[in-house]
């Protein structure tokens, strides 16, 4: 007699293992033990399993596979830059490890250890490799294929965020007035923009000349421009908070005027052949120029960094720089503050030192 969904069973097989089995979704599903009350009690689990549908039918997909087809559903939804990034991170830290594994038989203990290994080597790489199987292995439960995450019982990896070594505001001084004489050659200009609006460097490369606003002094960002494989791509900000309009500093907008000059094409900053900037060439404009005023190395996005320090500095409410800077969570940007909030508060015990002194 065929069993119903729902139902179970208890047997012992020619080779004297028992079973547990149970009829789940149409499917027959079964456990093995060595005796008979260990078959119960996985037959009991079984049923609780799959009144409460947590029971998956098994299958033979591995990880591998199923990350091919999520990652292919999910590109339809994802920035090119995203979706590159996740193949990346698929192919070089997720296959190479556990690809081979079928999916229902991950477990925390293994995620665990892939993990800490990974973030040894490459602590970044560890947390992105986390929340991208972490998403895909959700879509997995929801989907079916899985009856929980493994790793919803993985401590994420923790990865302390590298805090850039900002310029005092002297020597930020001194650095846009060796950009306004040009020290940079090609791209004092860019540079100058990027410290005196706060833009990421793919927003400044996005902008265009009817998004500034010559009588308000202002520039709206609305898409930024990013290098993918070597492919030059035109997308929306980074969130709904990049799409913003900022008010320019006067040396801000004379780079500007500056760069129009130059009659270059529909985007304000381009490269001198009239391509859009290699951001490496950008890198080593701002590093020869660091180099020669005696500045910490800064990275491009350091500059941004250095847009919030003064922001801070000069009294600007966390709130206003937020939407300033286009950073979709408070949080980001009292980071920024901190860091300037810090040296305030010795500052303050020094000055109570002379009080008292």
């Amino acid at each position: 007699m065929r069993q119903a969904n729902g139902e179970g069973t208890v047997y012992r097989r020619r080779d004297g293992r028992w079973v547990a089995a149970v009829v789940h979704a149409g499917r027959r599903i079964s456990r093995y033990a060595k005796t008979r009350r260990e078959a119960q009690k996985q037959l009991r689990e079984l049923l609780e399993a799959a009144a409460e549908h947590r029971l998956v039918p098994p299958n033979k997909l591995t990880l591998e596979q199923y990350l091919a087809e999520w990652l292919e559903v999910r590109s339809r939804e994802l920035r090119v830059s995203t979706r590159v990034n996740y193949q990346r991170l698929i192919e070089q830290h997720i296959c190479p490890a556990l690809g081979g594994r079928r999916l229902q038989a991950l477990a925390a203990l293994e995620l665990s250890r892939w993990l800490a290994g990974l973030g040894e080597r490459l602590p970044r790489r560890a947390q992105e490799a986390y929340a991208l199987l972490h998403k895909a292995l959700a879509d997995a439960v929801r989907l079916g294929l899985l009856a929980t995450n493994p790793l919803d019982r993985v401590e994420p990896p923790k990865h302390q965020r590298r805090r850039p070594t900002l310029p005092a505001r002297d020597q930020i001084a001194l650095l846009i007035a060796a950009l306004e004489a040009g020290k940079a050659g090609w791209y004092s200009e860019l540079l100058l923009f990027l410290l005196g609006s706060g833009c990421r460097i793919g927003e400044a490369l996005g902008l265009e000349w009817g998004d500034v606003d010559w009588q308000e002094g202002s520039v709206r960002i609305s898409r930024q421009l990013l290098e993918v494989g070597g492919e030059v791509h035109e997308s929306p900000p980074k969130s709904r908070a990049g799409e913003r309009v900022i008010a320019l500093p006067a040396f801000a907008l004379e780079a500007l005027r500056q760069q129009r000059a130059k009659k270059l094409g529909k985007y304000c900053f381009l490269s001198s052949t009239g391509t859009t900037p290699c951001r490496r060439n950008v890198l080593r404009a701002l590093h020869a120029v660091c180099a020669e005023l005696g500045l910490p190395r800064l990275r491009i996005h350091d500059l941004r960094h250095v847009h919030a320090s003064l922001l801070a500095h000069a009294g600007v409410p966390p709130k206003v720089a937020q939407s300033r800077l286009g950073h979709s969570s408070p949080m980001v940007t009292l980071q920024v503050y901190q860091h300037v909030l810090d040296g305030a508060d010795r500052e303050a015990a020094l000055r109570l030192e002379r009080v008292l002194g």
